[in-house]
């Protein structure tokens, strides 16, 4: 059919022509129609104080098997299955309260015990006033002839790795559909706020009946787990891929709190478990961030947090599994070239992922439990190695440990640290508990306080980092400290950074007034080395005297016996000082434990 000219006019039918009906008659034809229909139909008077079916017709009757004495004057809940989504029933209940039409489907039970899914409409009746005293309910059995049940239970016969390999042909022939010009498609994926491990079967039939305006012969939906919900459909050509997400977000979020992740085919991927696996990704961002509208995959993105998430899922395993260990990092006194000391310094090699850089990890485990535990862990190891070396050098050794803040709260630390200490027959001398400059926000705080008694008992404490936060010299003086470091980043731009040159100068002579060690971090070149000799800088550590240690590497420079070079080093500590796999960029800091930076 050829649509009309604009200019065509368009008709209008003559009303004159038209019976006009009473109030009686429109009520009596209403009636007649309400009766007769074939859906089954129901209207409740909520003024009552149960909601009292008022009306039913045959149709209701008929679905649930009840003759209309046994129904009038009681409530619905009489059809209400055990089974029921308690979420669904909430919904109706505040669609009542707010005078507002609902949707759902209800697991019911019919007269005979039967069970029934449900596709209910309820919808508020108006008085001229603008009042409602009564609501119609609309039902459907939807158990076998539409999507929502018959769909959800036949993905439950299949099981869920079945169902996924299912969704994933069904994106496999849009794919091709689409390479051929024919429709385009679009991947939409719902998470929940809450993960779980999976939906309430009840949830699941009425997230997709709701979800039924993008079903289509070339669409497909599927259960993932985590409680996510995949779902492919067809963009017309009037839609955007962003639309259709967002719309499919709107029809659900009244029933459940999600984010919306979307991945188009050849935009961000080319086969079907990638495509699916960017959607997952930004719908789970969406999720957790709590954006409103949806989120547009982005593989690179995805796939670190992707990364990040084995990491947050693994670290808290590393421990007990072994895959933690400690290398060190030697410290040298700057006149003699002798090491007076060694930072230890935590490292991961994931069995799947390989050696973990220490900025990308520590800072998961900071926020976990077991924090504590690895730290205990680090320092015990630690000390039966600085014990053992300085045995074989026939001098004491320091052993710089990073703790964080957060574990210096826990008030046993200070008995685990010093009894440690006693077992492994160090002198508390010989133990220097870092903490960086940022993580002392109080000179009076509980983290300082435990500083102090570690101090009493003759445990050493540097500051890590000076320069890089915001403390005030005032502050400074009163906290319980030994030895201030100079931060890398000052290290580097000393020959080249006017600033950073006088903040390093500034570091040292402020050690010194106050009768402090210092120590400069991340010494990489004779000249950087020279900068710190000439201000009479105590100590350093760096690239340049050696790379962070296995403790095989430190057995060879103990066995070496002799101070470190300050220029090239001699082969057998250039094997000695190997880095293991994936090492650092030159310039980077090495993270310690924990690293704060």
């Amino acid at each position: 059919m050829k649509p009309c000219p604009e200019s065509a006019p368009v008709a209008q039918p003559d009303l004159s022509l038209v019976p006009a009906l009473d109030e009686w008659a429109k009520g009596r034809l209403a009636w007649q129609a309400l009766c007769s229909v074939d859906a089954a139909v129901s209207i409740v008077d909520i003024r009552s104080a149960d909601q009292a079916l008022v009306f039913v017709n045959e149709a209701f009757c008929s679905l649930t098997g009840y003759d209309e004495a046994e129904l009038l004057g009681r409530n619905c809940r009489l059809l209400q299955h055990p089974g029921a989504d308690p979420a669904a029933i909430e919904l109706l209940r505040k669609g009542i309260a707010a005078r507002k039409p609902v949707s759902v489907v209800l697991r019911n039970s019919r007269r005979n015990g039967s069970t029934f899914w449900n596709a209910l409409q309820i919808v508020p009746l108006f008085n001229p006033d603008g009042t409602v005293t009564h609501y119609a309910g609309f039902q459907h059995d939807v158990s076998e002839s539409s999507l929502t049940a018959h769909a959800v239970l036949s993905m439950d016969d299949l099981g869920p790795a079945e169902a996924r390999a299912r969704f994933e042909r069904a994106l496999a022939d849009a794919l091709r559909q689409q390479a051929a010009g024919r429709q385009r498609h679009v991947v939409v994926v719902l998470a929940p706020v809450e993960s779980a491990a999976s939906l309430p079967l009840p949830q699941r039939i009425t997230l997709t009946s709701r979800l039924q305006p993008f079903m289509s012969p070339s669409a497909a939906l599927c259960f993932l787990d985590r409680g996510e919900i995949a779902l492919l459909t067809p963009v017309r050509d009037d839609e955007t891929p962003g639309w259709v997400a967002e719309k499919a977000h709107d029809l659900v979020k009244d029933l459940w709190q999600c984010g919306a992740g979307l991945a188009e085919p050849f935009v961000d991927g080319r086969e079907p478990g990638p495509l699916l696996a960017c959607a997952r990704a930004a719908a789970q961002r969406a999720a957790a961030s709590g954006v409103q509208g949806p989120c547009h995959a982005d593989p690179v993105r995805d796939a670190l947090d992707r990364r990040a998430r084995v990491l947050l899922r693994d670290v808290a395993l590393a421990l007990s599994g072994g895959q933690f260990r400690v290398v060190y990092q030697p410290i040298v006194n700057l006149a003699s070239r002798e090491i007076t000391g060694l930072e230890a310094l935590l490292r991961w090699r994931h069995p799947e992922l390989g050696e973990v850089s220490p900025g990308e990890f520590i800072a998961h485990l900071e926020r976990l439990p077991q924090i504590g535990e690895v730290t205990q862990w680090v320092l015990a190891s630690s000390l039966a190695h600085i014990a053992r070396w300085s045995l074989e050098l026939g001098r004491a050794l320091r052993l710089s440990l990073n703790v964080p803040a957060e574990v210096l709260l826990d008030g046993a630390f200070v008995d685990r640290a010093l009894s440690s200490v006693r077992r492994h027959g160090v002198a508390p001398e010989q133990l220097e508990v870092e903490l960086t400059e940022r993580s002392l926000t109080s000179a009076d705080g509980p983290a300082v306080t435990r500083l102090r008694e570690l101090r009493e008992q003759g445990v050493r404490v540097a500051i890590d980092d000076f320069g890089t936060g915001w403390s005030s010299l005032s502050y400074l003086a009163k906290l319980p400290v030994d030895t201030l470091k100079v931060d890398l980043q000052f290290t580097r731009g000393v020959l080249h950074n006017r600033t950073d040159a006088a903040i390093s100068r500034m570091t040292v002579e402020l050690a010194r007034g106050l009768g402090l060690r210092c120590v400069a971090e991340g010494i990489e070149t004779p000249e950087q080395l020279r900068f710190f000799a000439d201000l009479d800088c105590d100590e350093g550590q760096g690239y340049l005297f050696a790379r962070p240690l296995e403790v095989a590497g430190v057995d060879r420079l103990m066995a070496d016996a002799r101070p470190l070079p300050h220029q090239a080093p001699s082969a057998s500590v250039r094997a000695a000082t190997a880095l293991p796999a994936q090492p650092q960029p030159r310039v980077q800091k090495e993270a310690t434990l924990p690293c704060l930076t």
